[in-house]
């Protein structure tokens, strides 16, 4: 098992391939996962990106993008661990520092990406009534 493994999902009220342009931004990719060199090994175009990860952690991580009703969910995952001359060293304390940091930080970004690309209008409003 990973050190750090890492689980978040964000619904957001917009047209999947918006979402999907958005997610594919290097920019996003950067503020989404600091500290990391990210090379990307499967792109799934409207379904997300897995990338290789390396420099502050050495692992995986994943925006797995899933349509669902009138919007997407977006789940964010990190699998890694600190490098392999800080691994041996690290306690478990710093570990778990850098989890809570890094969960802070797809949380703050999930949510200013979802307020920058949701629909305007609620959850549910375009669906039609048997599916509300």
């Amino acid at each position: 098992m990973p050190q750090v493994d890492l689980v978040s999902a964000t619904f957001v009220v917009a047209d999947p391939p918006r979402v999907a342009a958005a997610v594919h931004d290097e920019a996003f990719w950067r503020e989404l996962w600091p500290g990391l060199a990210l090379t990307v090994y499967q792109d799934r175009g409207v379904q997300g990106i897995r990338w290789n990860c390396s420099g502050a952690l050495v692992g995986s991580c994943e925006v797995w993008l899933q349509q669902y009703g009138d919007g997407v969910i977006v789940h964010c995952y990190l699998r890694a661990d600190l490098p392999p001359g800080q691994a041996a060293a690290a306690a478990g304390r710093t570990v778990r520092r850098e989890v809570h940091r890094r969960q802070i930080q797809v949380n703050k970004v999930g949510f200013a990406f979802k307020d920058r690309l949701a629909d305007r209008s609620s959850a549910g409003d375009d669906l039609p009534s048997s599916q509300a």
